[in-house]
């Protein structure tokens, strides 16, 4: 038998997939052995997804919020007509689950989804947080590409030269 790779479409969008036949039992029992897992006591979990499709735009956002013992808190989808990306829908995914779950009072969340997202405190963030408090301290919203705010420079070449770049 030959090691031919075999292309799988994915119609959320996202890159091709590609798997050696020799290796294909192995990744699809690994897969098999991924299940959802609950959340700790006292804590809810909130698992969104995002379904895209290229050609069209069309989009679905879906998030379901479960306790500690399985229980569905609330599930919830949405249809967009137009989306430009699967990290797009992604993203409207997470806001809608968190939207929800400030809707609904619910404060110990843990968000769940199919891409990284890292927690890091505000000292690793300098950034962000001072555009943030610029944002709320002028009441203003802005989205510039290529640059930052002068207010952020200082942070920005900090984080530079402490990353070693």
């Amino acid at each position: 038998m030959h090691c031919k790779d075999i292309d799988i479409e994915d119609p959320k969008g996202k890159k091709p997939l590609t798997m050696s036949r020799n290796h294909a039992t192995k990744a699809i029992t690994r897969q098999a052995n991924r299940i959802w897992e609950p959340p700790p006591l006292g804590w809810v979990k909130i698992n969104v997804d995002g379904s895209f499709i290229k050609q069209s735009g069309e989009a679905g956002a879906a998030a379901v919020a479960r306790d500690d013992s399985g229980k569905v808190i609330f599930a919830a989808w949405r249809s967009f007509e137009h989306c430009d990306s699967a990290l797009g829908i992604e993203a409207l995914a997470s806001v809608e689950g968190l939207c929800l779950a400030i809707h609904w009072r619910l404060s110990k969340v843990i968000l769940e989804l199919d891409f990284k997202v890292f927690q890091v405190k505000r000292e690793c963030n300098q950034v962000a947080n001072v555009i943030a408090s610029l944002a709320r301290r002028t009441k203003h919203s802005v989205a510039w590409w290529g640059q930052a705010p002068a207010c952020a420079k200082d942070h920005l070449i900090a984080d530079c030269i402490n990353a070693g770049i």
